[in-house]
């Protein structure tokens, strides 16, 4: 076998190997796949099924912000790259709790938990009643 051909099999192992993680534009899969979760949860929240009287403030392409009038909280969801995940925050009063970071998994195409514990929509939905529709829970 020549080098050239050896080499033509060395780049499309490569390649092989590659277009699992990256989309044809050369765009890292799960960076887009982060993205449109931020975009879908933002449209889910502001849309037609979303809790009333609830703003969502989209501060760039990869992160929002809920708040509701009269209530002293806030809710972020973020994408952030560096680290592959979803971060869910939350201000309540102005103390921040811990961020929760969810990786997404391809078995049931959603969003879980770094520590296998919850799902982004299922967090997000207790989370909003917890501190922005406490009506919610009584």
């Amino acid at each position: 076998m020549s080098g050239r051909e050896r080499g033509r099999q060395l780049l499309a192992a490569l390649a092989e190997k590659v277009r699992k993680e990256v989309a044809p534009s050369g765009e890292p899969i799960l960076h887009a796949k982060g993205q449109k979760a931020v975009a879908e949860l933002a449209a889910d929240l502001s849309g037609d099924h979303g809790p009333p009287g609830l703003k969502v403030f989209r501060d760039a392409h990869d992160r929002f912000r809920v708040q509701r009038p009269n209530k002293n909280a806030e809710i972020g969801v973020e994408w952030q790259r560096p680290i592959g995940a979803v971060v869910l925050k939350c201000d309540k009063g102005g103390r921040p709790s811990p961020d929760v970071r969810y990786t997404y998994r391809e078995a049931g195409d959603a969003w879980h938990r770094m520590d296998g514990e919850g799902e982004l929509y299922e967090d997000v939905t207790e989370l909003l009643a917890e501190v922005l529709y406490p009506e919610a829970k009584r």
